[in-house]
């Protein structure tokens, strides 16, 4: 079973380009993709692919390793009969040192431990919660958001005004619209209702008639 202290090491790794303190020995990089594998497996000749690397170059298929080895031609991956989850790599993964992607942290630590130091760094970067009515600072620092909401507490407070007017006058547009709507609904059956007036009419007529040739 995956711990989740292991997908949130993976995540990050996904999602960042971490400084590796130390040289990246092979054992840890990914056959196909060249990378720090993330959720490594191993294969039947010892090669090693990020999960995702082996489900993709494999396509539902068994084939041979990528790797150059005689082993690697030795017997078909199979990836529901001959590959698993490698635990000792991922333990050395866990235990590589690395820098904080964070821009201006210098907080270092191994990367099993990084997913917590990053939910709490004060140097990430935020953007302001107007930004969706306006604002334009998009890279606040954590720490400095607070500053942010002083110094911009005028213009928070015209953008959320504009916000609101704007918003009143798009209610009114589209009340008018749906008043327009009702009317033109309005004429409409009034046009149906004539005109099945008339057919009626019509109807009456010509059955007049009929029952007027019928009965000379």
């Amino acid at each position: 079973m995956i711990n989740e202290t292991l997908e949130q090491m993976w995540n990050i790794i996904k999602e960042n380009d971490f400084q590796f303190n130390e040289t990246i020995k092979s054992e840890v990089i990914c056959t196909s993709c060249k990378n720090v594998m993330i959720k490594p497996f191993q294969v039947p000749c010892g090669c090693g692919y990020c999960y995702d690397c082996l489900i993709n170059y494999l396509n539902g298929e068994e084939k041979f390793c990528l790797g150059k080895t005689d082993e690697c031609k030795g017997e078909l991956i199979n990836i529901d009969r001959n590959v698993f989850i490698d635990q000792r790599v991922n333990r050395k993964i866990s235990k590589m040192v690395v820098k904080c992607p964070l821009e201006s942290c210098e907080f270092k630590s191994e990367l099993g431990k990084m997913a917590n130091h990053m939910r709490t760094c004060d140097r990430q970067l935020m953007a302001c919660p107007y930004c969706t009515i306006g604002c334009e600072k998009s890279n606040i620092n954590v720490h400095k958001m607070e500053l942010h909401f002083k110094q911009e507490d005028y213009c928070h407070a015209r953008l959320l005004m504009d916000f609101v007017d704007n918003w009143r006058n798009e209610m009114k547009l589209l009340k008018t619209s749906v008043l327009d709507l009702r009317e033109e609904n309005k004429g409409i059956k009034e046009q149906v209702k004539s005109q099945q007036v008339k057919l009626e009419h019509e109807f009456l007529i010509l059955n007049l008639i009929l029952e007027d040739y019928f009965s000379t």
